[in-house]
């Protein structure tokens, strides 16, 4: 049983967590708060409805660092994906530079941007499985591969 209902439970909980999310985005982007996942920080103003005033990311990779600023930023449903926030930022300004080439740096205005979180990369109930939440099969391929 564990082997078919848990992955199965598991799929339908990304779906009902993102439902709550778009519903209440305060739920993980919690108003005047900062938020880091993987690469990237999120830096949240104040929060009502599905509409965030105030949003900066920063996000570091390996040779470039990019810094997005927007007045607001709406919580939108736009392509209808599983495992994905999607925001509409208002009024941007986006500043990237290289790390090696301080004089390679790009920057950017516009009126307005998309910019997708995945949903596993910010809430940490959706990270890795643990072996409890595992198939047996794949307990058994990570046993043997360490």
């Amino acid at each position: 049983m564990n082997d078919y209902f848990l992955p199965l439970g598991t799929v339908n909980f990304t779906k009902l967590y993102k439902k709550l999310v778009m519903m209440n985005p305060e739920m993980e982007l919690e108003p005047y708060s900062i938020t880091s996942y993987q690469n990237s920080t999120i830096i949240i103003g104040d929060v009502k409805d599905k509409e965030i005033n105030s949003i900066l990311i920063i996000r570091k990779d390996k040779d470039t660092k990019q810094i997005i600023q927007a007045e607001k930023a709406h919580l939108v449903d736009l392509y209808n994906s599983e495992g994905v926030i999607t925001l509409e930022l208002i009024n941007v300004f986006a500043h990237t530079y290289n790390y090696k080439d301080r004089n390679a740096y790009d920057f950017l205005h516009a009126e307005s941007m998309i910019y997708n979180i995945l949903l596993k990369d910010l809430a940490s109930s959706i990270q890795n499985p643990g072996p409890r939440e595992m198939r047996s099969v794949d307990v058994k391929k990570v046993i043997e591969e360490k």
